[in-house]
């Protein structure tokens, strides 16, 4: 919330339009977790007291919500995140004033609260405004079956959002068009720039 506050105060205060910006018209960005910001391969968090980290996370940012979150996801947040993947998200938002709608599978076991908990640790709380349905791609097993299914979904139940770009690890959302931009793994220079372009093409 902090980071999205400063911003928009910054925005009021001086004019910082540039070559990029989109002012006055909502931007959207749908992210995926697994594969871009935690790379598949980052496993620290098993190094850790999780169930310590919970209570001090919850007593130091005088928060409870981190009580009631699954210790490994919370230590997936906190240890097992790429920084630099971040850094990079974190532009695209101030650069584009951005929404964030979470497609990962992430929001199949986390109500939308729960997820901007764990974001939170990130000042990245207060750009979670939805997810895609966590049921509309399921099997009758639970499994997460069909992204391209419920982002258009989505879009199509959101006609306002003109503006928006789709990242994700699975190659197989080229389905959704030059909105999709593949991220192998982490957000790294060229995919920001492939996130860019994304965001600009009708």
């Amino acid at each position: 919330m902090i980071l999205r506050k400063c911003y928009n105060e910054l925005k009021v205060r001086e004019s910082l339009e540039d070559e990029f910006s989109l002012p006055n018209e909502r931007c959207v960005l749908f992210l995926d977790i697994d594969g871009v910001l935690q790379p598949l391969e980052s496993q620290k968090r098993f190094n850790y007291d999780l169930d310590g980290l919970k209570n001090i996370l919850a007593e130091q940012l005088n928060d409870d919500c981190f009580l009631h979150l699954d210790k490994y996801d919370v230590g997936a947040v906190f240890f097992d995140w790429d920084f630099v993947s971040i850094a990079y998200l974190k532009q695209l938002l101030l650069r584009f004033n951005m929404d964030i709608v979470l497609h990962s599978s992430w929001i199949n076991y986390q109500s939308l609260e729960q997820l901007k908990c764990l974001f939170r640790l990130h000042q990245l709380d207060d750009y979670i405004v939805d997810t895609t349905d966590p049921t509309g791609g399921e099997s009758e097993d639970g499994v997460y079956i069909n992204k391209n299914f419920v982002i258009r979904k989505y879009l199509e139940e959101h006609p306002e959002i003109k503006h928006y770009a789709i990242i994700d690890d699975d190659s197989s959302l080229s389905e959704l068009g030059e909105k999709f931009v593949h991220v192998p793994n982490r957000i790294d220079e060229e995919t920001f720039i492939k996130i860019i372009e994304a965001v600009y093409k009708e």
